[in-house]
């Protein structure tokens, strides 16, 4: 059993990470209205995460107060780092991505944070379980079958899997397993917890957060960010 501690500190960073998204949605709108804002608009200030541009273009335009929070360079600025956007901007370039749409967005590093975020704060702490990261034994002779996916949730009791001989005659090798902890609820790919946890830390701070501001001042969409 995971202990409580360490699930309402995975909860803090996930909603942490997600919060400083608004923060910087909060500066372009202040910005824009040249620090004059009403309480309204304060709080109708979001970072959006959407599936498609028709999506993005509809989180402003829907919402009354929203609607003029925001100038087009703003606006440019929240888009370029969408899960859609290098669809987009590959598209202009005259460059054909061949890649599904929807499985690139409930695999974004942003829809998946934004996801662990509202199960944190609607719903319950952020679960977490076992998965089998790293296994080998000793005997190159033997092979190994799985009794279940290797990367299924694994709880007491559960049968990893099976070692045998196909040659016949018993097996002798001990088995070595390494196991590591995965959120339950992200609907990306299953992977280790800190590796995920800094992955999108690294990722707000290396990529998006620069790519807004770079083009919130008017420059186009950088390909690469130096550090």
């Amino acid at each position: 059993p995971m202990p409580t501690e360490l699930l309402t500190a995975v909860g803090d960073a996930v909603h942490n990470m997600r919060s400083c998204l608004d923060s910087v949605a909060y500066e372009l709108a202040r910005q824009y209205l040249n620090d004059v804002m009403t309480n309204k608009q304060k709080g109708a200030t979001q970072f959006p995460i959407c599936e498609d541009g028709e999506a993005f273009d509809d989180f402003f335009e829907s919402h009354g107060i929203r609607r003029d929070m925001y100038g087009e360079q703003e606006k440019k600025a929240l888009r370029c780092v969408q899960p859609f956007a290098f669809q987009e901007e590959a598209s202009a370039l005259g460059v054909d991505v061949q890649t599904d749409p929807h499985h690139e967005f409930i695999t974004d590093e942003l829809y998946r944070l934004h996801t662990l975020s509202n199960v944190d704060k609607h719903r319950r702490l952020p679960l977490l379980a076992w998965y089998l990261d790293f296994h080998f034994w000793g005997n190159p002779d033997y092979a190994w079958q799985y009794a279940q996916h290797p990367h299924a949730e694994f709880k007491d009791q559960s049968l990893v899997g099976y070692l045998t001989n196909p040659g016949g005659g018993p097996v002798s090798s001990q088995v070595t397993f390494e196991f590591k902890l995965s959120l339950i609820d992200d609907p990306g790919y299953r992977q280790d917890l800190i590796g995920v946890l800094t992955r999108w830390h690294d990722y707000l701070v290396g990529w998006v957060i620069p790519r807004i501001f770079i083009v919130a001042e008017g420059n186009p969409p950088p390909i690469f960010i130096g550090r």
